[in-house]
């Protein structure tokens, strides 16, 4: 059962069209993904990146809405972006490290829980991550 209630996709599109510069295009994509809605999340976040390329919450938006759609080198260009943005990101970090997981890179996802247990060590997601990759490697 979707957690998002539609009042609120209204709340934002309503904010989107009066203003189609606004940020709210991030939580618009966020609640279209999370709805099952990925080819109006694509399109919502695609064009919010386009126009503010620098806006961290945009980019990890778009790089969840790409994941899901299985277009994991998009998402991995849109999480470089955003954790050399924001180094101190953990949702970035975190979101890289599924992305590689997904792409079969152990290596890579590795480093990014890595970098997770460094901004956040008492993630325990990402303590079992560490040891079950350090485990194989």
């Amino acid at each position: 059962m979707p957690k998002i209630e539609a009042s609120t996709i209204e709340k934002y599109q309503s904010l989107l069209e009066k203003d189609p510069n606004s940020q709210v295009f991030a939580p618009l994509a966020e609640a279209y993904r999370e709805m099952g809605m990925l080819q109006e999340a694509r399109k919502t976040v695609t064009l919010g990146v386009q126009r503010h390329p620098l806006f961290v919450g945009g980019l990890v938006t778009y790089a969840k809405v790409m994941r899901d759609l299985g277009e994991l080198g998009k998402a991995l260009e849109a999480l470089k972006k955003a954790t050399s943005l924001s180094a101190e990101n953990i949702l970035a970090h975190q979101l890289t490290a599924e992305v590689y997981l997904a792409q079969k890179n152990p290596k890579e996802a590795l480093k990014a829980f890595k970098m997770v247990l460094f901004l956040n060590p008492n993630s325990k997601s990402a303590q079992k991550a560490v040891q079950k990759l350090e485990s194989l490697t």
